[in-house]
Formats: C-alpha cells, structure tokens, sequence
C-alpha cells in the first residue's frame, strides 16, 4: 500500500498548477531590457470552423494588466514607462511580423516589420498589442489597468509574447490573458476530448448497469476474479466521469480544476493498477476458484512493482501531455517521456503470457480441462491485446513526431491522445466479462492448484493423453476423449455409470 499512497501524493502535487486558455500572470518576471520573451501558445477555431459556435467570435482579453516593481521609490520614475508590452499574434507569422533584431524602435515601443514606428496598442490585422502600465507591489495602481478584447478571425496557432524595450529591471506583471473559442475556454484540439468522455462514461455506466445485477444475484458463488473486474470497470467508470467533469469545468471558466484532475489521475493510475494485479492473479492460477488463500503472498514483488512503475509512467505520460501544446514541448522530450512505458508495458504482458503458458502446461498435466479451456482463450486476449496495444503506440509515437498537429487534424486528436488506448481498455474489460459471465457455466472453472494427484484430479474432467508444446487449438483437440467402438457405458471413466459387477448366485454359477 505504502507505494501507492506515495503515488497518490506526487499526483496531488504535479497537478495543482494547471490551466487552460486564461493565463494568470501574478508574478512573472519581466523579460531583461531590451529583450522579448515568447511564453505560451493558445489554440483557436475560427467562428465558421467551430464545431460549436454558441459563444459568437473568439475573442482574446487583456484583463487588469500592469507591472510592479519591489521598490516602491522607483515608481514615480517609471510612472509614464510604455516600454512593456504584451502581444497577441499568429504562430506562423510571428517572425515575420517581428524582426528578430532590431524589434525595439527609438521611442521605446515594439517594432513591427513594414512599419515605420513603434506600436502602442494595436488590434488589427492579427496583432493584438496591449501596453502594461505600472504599478506598486501592495498600492493601488498609479494608472488604472485597462481591459482590451479583440476578436479573433482565422484558426490556427496564436502565441503570446512580451517585450521590454526599455531600461525596466526587478519588475514582475500581474493580470490575466484569456482566450476563449467560440465552444469555450478549451484549446480547439481538447473540444473532441470532452464529448469522447462523456460518451466513454456513459458506456461504462451502461456496462455496470448490466454487470452489477448479476454479481448480486450471483454474489455466494463468485470468484476473485469476478470481483476484480467488478473494481476495474467501476474505477473505469468514476475516470471517465472525473475527467467529463475536468474538461466540462476548464471549457465554462477556463481554469483547470486542481481536485477534479487530481481524482481524474488517480483513478486513471488505479485502473491500471488493478487490472495489472488482476492478470498477475490470473496469471500465477489465482482468481477462480476457492483455494486462493496466500494468493498476494504468491505474487512476485517484482512483478507488482511493474505494474505500479507503469501506472505511474501513464500518469506522467498524461500530465506532460497535457502541456504538450500550450508549451510546445519538442517531440524528442515526448518519446522520451513515453519510451518507459512502452517499455515496461511490454516486458509485463510478455510475463504474464510466458507465465500464463507455464499454468496452461500445468492444468494439462492436472487433466483440468475446463479450466484450460479458459486460460487458453484468456492467453489468446492477452496476445490479441498486446499487438493492439502496440498498434495503439505506433499511432501516438506518430502523433507526437509532428512537433503540432496542423489544424485539420484538431478534430481527430482526441482518438490519437486518448480514444485508441481507451478503446483497447475497454474491449479488454469487456472480454474478460464476457469470459467469467457469472453463472452455472463459470462455477465448474474451479482451478484448484492442490489437484496434483489421481485422487485430487478425479473430481475434474479428465482427457486420455497430455501432449505438451503444441498450439491452442492443438491442446483444445487432443483434449476431446477419443470415440471407440466399445458401448460408452462399459467405460466408467466417460460417465458417473458405475459398472456392472455379478453378484449373488451368479457369482458361483460353472462356466
């Protein structure tokens, strides 16, 4: 329990800090003299181009900006000080509205290209240029800070810049920069996101809506594994729901709610906790049947601290993802920051199959056969869903290569980011259930890892002949009992006939 808890705390923390497209200022410090800084990017639709235009136009606002300075003896000199500024500008045509060099004129303004002065406030033509007034560290303004909207006409990247071009030093701005679509406050690429989930949710509240009923009806003969499930499509369902509920919040106020992504998270990295541990179970014979008793004691630590490294690299991968664009993080950093998982990814499914053969070939030598019957389709998921699994990785290593999506593809980001693995997930959860239906059928499973003899083995079904090394369907057929000539109820070993035995006077009868 200790590592999860830990775990649960480091979540807590690296996700206190998040934000959409309102962009909170307090305190950041003002680019040197003469100098510009680039900080975040913001993603829009255009009104024609938003799949959902109730808002009107998007819009970008400068709200209560200005800059403090520490000593408050030095305010009376930069009381008219213009040379701070904060813009608002095409991604793709930054550099080509604004020289790399000489971006600073003579007045102390920024410098456009093509343009014979400097610019104070400017909204026109994409640029959107807001002046910072000054102001004193724990005083009202000297300048009433001012809000400026603007109306944004084309899709694409915007990012915001600030320029110093002038002599102001140990000065940090305070204020708010807030884009909103015509949806919202999300980015345009996280709009499909929000409806994925509220869509994933109500899946799996349909699938508990299904699956519940019969674990109460069938609650005295249940398996560990039937409950595990249980646990796994519930959790399942609360990400789905938290993350509807994270995303639905930042796109109304534009801010990313702390509690609300932290329960998202966790529940993401429990997921996969538990179902790691449910195919370690299955994996060692544990989870069906009754003798199960030591099952954790029988688990590898080893391979419990997998499962935990990699529900904590998933949830990393999906913090680091989430300031994926608004930092333009470089695809190098991402593909290292998911590489780990891949890898830990593959090293525990291809354990769990390696060890899932090894209980196979000892259920052939115990003559279990129903129970075989149902690890072998269970090894054949595990494959089926690791080649999907990396079908799902090449698919993300894809989109992250790109160092951003063009915005043609904002519409399908969603399926790369998040819908492909959660697709995978979910035919996973659903397999599962369907292979441990409760029921009459899954109460004659019963492994039983103490059936090692004659006398423990003859309650079970027993096959003629054991052939090792051989394929699933290989093992299926040399199972079935061989048809023979003689009447099957000579035979005992087919039917609970017993055989006929003389008694009586016959016993003695000459032949």
């Amino acid at each position: 329990r200790q590592p999860t808890v830990a775990f649960v705390l480091l979540v807590a923390c690296t996700c206190s800090s998040a934000q959409g497209q309102v962009l909170t200022l307090d305190g950041l410090n003002v680019p040197e003299p003469y100098t510009l800084m680039t900080h975040s990017l913001f993603y829009v639709y255009s009104h024609d181009d938003a799949p959902d235009a109730a808002l009107g136009k998007p819009t970008v606002s400068f709200q209560n900006l200005q800059f403090q300075l520490s000593n408050s003896k030095s305010a009376g000199s930069h009381h008219a000080y213009k040379g701070l500024q904060v813009g608002f500008l095409a991604f793709d045509d930054l550099w080509k509205l604004v020289p790399k060099e000489n971006f600073c004129s003579p007045e102390g303004l920024l410098q456009l290209n093509a343009a014979t002065a400097g610019m104070g406030n400017l909204d026109s033509g994409g640029v959107h240029l807001h002046t910072v007034p000054c102001g004193v560290a724990g005083m009202p303004p000297l300048d009433e800070p001012q809000s400026m909207n603007s109306a944004l006409d084309n899709t694409g990247k915007y990012i915001m810049i600030i320029s110093n071009c002038g002599g102001l030093t140990n000065a940090t701005i305070t204020g708010r920069v807030a884009v909103q679509n015509s949806f919202g406050y999300l980015p345009a690429y996280e709009y499909g996101t929000l409806h994925m989930y509220g869509w994933l949710a109500l899946v799996y509240i349909v699938l508990n809506f299904l699956w519940l009923p019969l674990q109460i009806k069938e609650l005295q003969h249940l398996y560990p594994v039937q409950r595990g499930l249980t646990l796994i499509s519930m959790t399942a369902m609360l990400e789905a729901v938290f993350a509807y509920a994270f995303l639905k919040h930042t796109n109304v106020t534009g801010t990313r709610h702390g509690i609300l992504m932290m329960a998202f998270l966790l529940c993401d990295c429990m997921k996969y906790i538990f179902g790691g541990w449910l195919i370690l179970n299955l994996a060692a014979g544990n989870g069906i049947g009754k003798d199960t008793e030591g099952a954790e004691e029988s688990m590898p630590f080893t391979s419990v601290l997998v499962t935990l490294l990699f529900a904590a690299q998933q949830s990393v991968w999906r913090i680091v993802m989430s300031h994926r664009s608004s930092n333009a993080l470089y695809p190098g950093f991402l593909l290292v920051n998911a590489l780990p998982g891949m890898l830990i990814f593959a090293v525990f499914f291809v354990w769990a199959v390696r060890k899932l053969s090894g209980l196979i070939q000892t259920l052939v030598e115990q003559k279990q056969t129903s129970s075989l019957k149902v690890f072998i389709t269970l090894r054949r998921a595990l494959i089926a869903g690791l080649c999907m699994s990396v079908a799902v990785s090449s698919m993300q290593i894809a989109g992250v290569s790109p160092n951003d999506l063009p915005p043609w593809a904002w519409r399908y980001a969603w399926f790369l980011d998040d819908g492909a693995s959660h697709l995978v997930y979910i035919m996973s959860v659903v397999g599962m259930m369907i292979l441990w239906w409760p029921g009459d059928s899954s109460r004659s499973f019963g492994y039983s890892p103490q059936a090692t003899n004659e006398l423990d083995a003859s309650d079970l079904d027993q096959p003629d002949g054991v052939v090792c090394g051989v394929s699933d369907g290989e093992e299926e057929q040399q199972h079935e009992l061989p048809l023979t000539d003689d009447d099957p109820f000579d035979s005992p070993r087919c039917t609970n006939v017993v055989a006929p035995e003389p008694i009586g006077a016959r016993h003695h009868e000459p032949q």
